[in-house]
């Protein structure tokens, strides 16, 4: 993944004990990479990353490439966090059709690394919590979710417009794949 600009970021120990995480606090703490990362068009894909967090009041951001909420008509994609610490992945085409959401049946707000990730193939996209299947879903089209606008962790351009709110808690290995990983690939990512 390209470097990012860091808004309000702290580090802590990362996933692997070794390595280190963004740490989010909330108040707007955020990552902002460039406009080029995330553009996935047509293609297959994998977004995935590690998220440890014990808060869970509020729908809390964590990843995405939004130009405004409410989509303003475009694509997008973005990952959140619901209050009862369940996650949730939303995408969309260019012209606002072939809407997928996708929510997570396990929770990740018990203080313990998770490692999440979605996979699209052609028509279907699919949710995972730490390698197991949570959610799959399947548009009329395949969705063409490109945007000019930078890609965010930490915050959305949701936040403070829908009760979205930044992130408390820490992000870890965020990473793109321009292929759709099978269930087993996944559940290497954490190993």
């Amino acid at each position: 993944m390209d470097n990012g600009t860091l808004v309000g970021v702290a580090f802590g120990p990362g996933v692997y004990g070794t390595d280190q995480a963004f740490s989010f606090g909330g108040a707007a703490g955020q990552v902002v990479f460039n406009s080029d990362g995330g553009n996935t068009g047509t293609g297959a894909f994998t977004f995935a990353f590690a998220i440890k967090t014990t808060a869970a009041t509020q729908e809390q951001a964590i990843w995405e490439k939004r130009a405004q909420c409410d989509s303003d008509g475009t694509s997008f994609w973005g990952f959140r966090m619901q209050p009862n610490g369940r996650v949730n992945f939303e995408a969309q085409n260019t012209v606002g059709q072939d809407y997928t959401d996708l929510g997570s049946t396990a929770a990740v707000n018990d203080g313990a690394w998770h490692w999440v990730a979605v996979t699209r193939q052609t028509t279907t996209a699919s949710l995972y919590v730490d390698g197991q299947l949570q959610a799959t879903s399947t548009t009329a089209t395949t969705a063409d979710i490109s945007k000019r606008t930078p890609m965010r962790a930490g915050v959305s351009t949701c936040d403070g417009v829908d009760g979205t709110t930044a992130l408390v808690g820490q992000l870890d290995e965020l990473m793109i794949f321009r292929i759709a990983l099978t269930q087993s690939q996944i559940q290497t990512l954490g190993s």
